[in-house]
């Protein structure tokens, strides 16, 4: 989703720049274009990094890199938005991320990337929280095969909810299997090292 800005018109009198053309001074009224190209490398150096940063679920760093972005060049704002889009998305946010793909112009080249993938992962996590559901039906009405399939695929889905976690300890100890018990917590708290249901089970299975 990173497309890099360049400088298509002039700063000054607006004068049509061809983006294969990276010329030193403008050709209409002679304007020193070299401090603007400048700007403009900085910033998208710095939005090629947040977007990397976002990648690797470093938001803080994202956000500290869009605010710089911004202030090195105000005309990346849109570009903004989009690291803040993908930011709230790959939190599972879903209502935010889709908001701010919605605050985009219609024709913006981000704008329907980003809407289908907030749609796609939002199709992703319904379905997880579908096994979830089935998992805990099964599991009230003892079929634990059931059971243990579907949150197996809850799972799959959405790893970054403690609730299927919890459900996948409980299941194992339902039915007698410690070591599954104990190698699925140990799975979880990774995840969720603070997790008071967790730690508690811990304390627990190793007593």
């Amino acid at each position: 989703m990173f497309k890099p800005k360049s400088l298509d018109a002039c700063p000054i009198c607006r004068a049509v720049i061809p983006s294969t053309d990276r010329r030193s001074t403008c050709p209409s009224c002679g304007t020193n274009l070299t401090p603007y190209y400048e700007l403009l490398d900085k910033a998208n150096e710095l939005y090629f990094e947040a977007m990397d940063a976002v990648s690797r679920l470093n938001f803080e760093v994202a956000e500290e890199l869009a605010r710089k972005m911004v202030t090195v060049n105000p005309y990346f704002k849109e570009e903004a938005v989009i690291l803040s889009s993908l930011t709230s998305l790959y939190q599972h946010k879903f209502e935010e991320a889709y908001a701010l793909a919605l605050s985009l112009p219609p024709g913006h080249y981000a704008r329907s990337e980003l809407l289908s993938e907030i749609e796609n992962l939002y199709e992703v996590e319904l379905k997880g929280k579908q096994h979830y559901n089935l998992s805990l039906a099964s599991a009230r009405n003892n079929l634990w095969k059931d059971a243990d399939y579907h949150i197996q695929k809850a799972l799959e889905f959405i790893p970054y909810l403690p609730e299927p976690w919890r459900l996948a300890v409980k299941l194992a100890i339902a039915v007698e299997d410690y070591d599954t018990a104990l190698s699925r917590l140990d799975e979880a708290l990774k995840a969720f090292p603070n997790d008071s249901f967790l730690l508690a089970m811990q304390a627990e299975l190793k007593n």
